[in-house]
């Protein structure tokens, strides 16, 4: 299958059905990487943050509403749209160009420990990636990414907290 026919099916696939699977890779890509044990003697995220230090409220809100919006707004809006808006000015229009710059850029801004910045750049581009799907399907890429990722840090949130 050629990578055009791969976009192409991807493209079509049920909303529903891209929306759970990128959840599902969101989710569990820093449970598979964790098997690996990479940290080293890297901090976590909220050691790093300071997240620890805030009320179980602040944080919920933090890292289910707040930080999605923003992400998406950054790395996906954004970064996005520039990206593909220089490649039209050199009139390299690549499709995947662009969700490899933000995915990078995701990446690089997730510089915890070795295994969130594995997991980091597999949802970067998840991300990046259905963001553009979105847009050339002309539907709400923002919706749907901020979606994707506060109901993956909801479920994450929920694992660490209750199970």
């Amino acid at each position: 299958m050629s990578k055009r026919e791969i976009i192409r099916l991807l493209l079509n696939a049920n909303t529903v059905v891209f929306f759970t699977i990128s959840v599902l890779l969101t989710i569990f890509s820093p449970y598979i990487i964790s098997f690996l044990n990479l940290n080293g003697s890297g901090k976590s995220f909220a050691e790093i943050n300071d997240l620890q230090k805030i009320g179980e409220i602040e944080f919920f809100v933090i890292s289910i509403l707040i930080v999605p919006v923003l992400e998406t707004v950054i790395f996906q809006s954004i970064l996005l749209n520039v990206a593909i808006w220089l490649l039209k000015k050199i009139k390299y229009n690549r499709f995947y160009i662009p969700i490899i710059f933000s995915g990078v850029i995701f990446w690089l801004s997730h510089l915890y420990n070795l295994n969130y910045l594995i997991s980091a750049s597999i949802m970067g581009l998840v991300f990046a990636f259905t963001y553009r799907i979105f847009m050339v399907r002309k539907g709400s890429p923002f919706l749907i990414v901020t979606g994707i990722h506060s109901i993956s840090n909801l479920i994450v949130y929920c694992i660490h907290h209750f199970l």
